[in-house]
């Protein structure tokens, strides 16, 4: 008898060009040879099996437009593997998401959903209210440079999108000016165009201070980390920390959609 792992039926399912979570039917059959000679071949009856295959990847629209030279992504309105791009929330879901930064006065881009080709891309419907649109599409317009996230369904009841531009800053009983009540200022980040990461060079203090990554002076977009392992979500209520009180390079990746990260680095 022969033994099948799962992955391996998952390679044949995908091969096979079966869907991802529904089960479907794969007709299976062994060849068998003697030696080098395939004049001997043999093969056995066919078997109809029954599995379902399942993906790691998550479904992504990729972003392309005028401001890919500019801002470090490769060249304007080129597919390639450098394009930014948006997540959605898991395998079937039509809900994505992520961060772009767009260096020049006047951006203007589209959505795809795939990196290679520019086949059934996305823009907008030409009211420029946040529909989408496929087939005769305009491109989506911004007025002004900046770091933006990006929320769009491509489900066809839905087809809407949105646009907000974000400033980072770090706040919070850790850092020096302490959360931001009355009056209090948040420390700002600056975006690191090479790394693609916000940044800040600050003191944090330790034993039970804690602080979060906030949007635009305003907790509407906001991420903490729960278990402070690194690994950032929105709008938790988990706070962040440091083991020790110090100088740190504090950085915030927002670069890869729906998979956020920070780092504290000791100076």
């Amino acid at each position: 008898f022969i033994v099948w792992t799962q992955e391996a039926l998952n390679a044949v399912a995908t091969q096979a060009g079966l869907t991802p979570f529904t089960a479907g039917d794969l007709e299976i059959r062994i060849k068998s040879t003697l030696g080098t000679n395939l004049d001997l071949a043999a093969y056995s009856n066919v078997i109809t099996i029954t599995v379902t295959p399942y993906t790691t990847e998550t479904p992504k629209l990729y972003v392309i437009g005028n401001f890919l030279n500019a801002s470090g992504y490769g060249a304007d309105w080129s597919p390639a593997n450098t394009l930014p791009a948006l997540a959605s929330s898991g395998f079937g879901q039509t809900d994505f998401e992520g961060y772009v930064y767009m260096n020049v006065s006047s951006p203007e881009f589209k959505l795809l959903p795939t990196n290679v080709n520019v086949d059934g891309d996305y823009g907008d419907d030409g009211s420029f209210s946040g529909t989408l649109l496929q087939t005769g599409e305009s491109n989506i317009q911004l007025s002004a440079s900046g770091y933006y996230r990006i929320t769009a369904n491509t489900d066809p009841t839905v087809l809407s999108y949105n646009v907000e531009a974000t400033r980072w800053a770090i706040t919070g009983s850790a850092t020096p000016d302490g959360w931001p009540d009355n009056g209090v200022v948040d420390q700002d980040l600056t975006y690191n165009p090479t790394t693609k990461k916000w940044e800040i060079i600050i003191l944090l203090t330790a034993g039970g201070n804690q602080f979060k990554f906030r949007a635009n002076d305003a907790w509407t977009l906001n991420y903490g980390d729960d278990g402070n392992d690194g690994t950032l979500e929105f709008n938790s209520g988990s706070n962040l920390s440091v083991s020790a009180s110090g100088t740190y390079l504090v950085e915030l990746d927002l670069s890869n959609p729906r998979n956020y990260t920070w780092t504290a680095t000791l100076q």
